[in-house]
């Protein structure tokens, strides 16, 4: 069965109210950007996936403990200084997050994973899975998430300069 396609309004309503300006602003300056915004309905909630050059870069998601948001963060060894001024619930979510599969050769992975990502973390290198990368999306953290966020477009955008 195909997701339902929804728009962004369906996705704000979801958003808590104090939440809503700080989303609507990133959303209008994504778009600006020329982020392109992809929102379907998922189990718990609407999805919003913020693409550059038809790659997903990052998406808004539901979960019982509320907004999250999950990086693919390709480029985050480009970037890993920002992790060491993390509030402490997006370090527990860094921890917490699988070690990709087929970068440890712990076990096989899907043949279409595109593979997680090697980067630095509190002194030691880390092998994450690409899916894995979710992290709370609340007023502590959002300074947070949107310096990762504008760091990866960053990387991203250069590369295909």
């Amino acid at each position: 069965m195909a997701k339902e396609k929804l728009d962004f309004d369906a996705f704000i309503a979801h958003v808590s109210p104090p939440y809503q300006p700080d989303m609507l602003a990133l959303n209008d300056r994504l778009l600006k950007e020329g982020l392109n915004l992809k929102v379907e309905q998922a189990a718990n909630g609407p999805v919003a996936s913020y693409m550059l050059n038809k790659k997903t870069v990052f998406n808004f998601i539901f979960r019982k403990s509320g907004m999250q948001m999950r990086l693919y963060g390709e480029n985050l060894a480009s970037y890993e200084n920002l992790l060491t001024d993390l509030p402490a619930e997006m370090n527990k979510a860094i921890e917490k997050a699988g070690v990709c599969r087929r970068l440890s050769g712990t076990a096989p992975c899907s043949d279409r994973c595109p593979m997680g990502y090697v980067f630095h973390f509190k002194g030691n290198e880390v092998k994450k899975c690409r899916y894995g990368m979710i992290m709370p999306a609340n007023d502590v953290t959002f300074p947070a998430l949107f310096k990762l966020i504008d760091s990866e477009i960053a990387c991203r955008k250069g590369a295909a300069a």
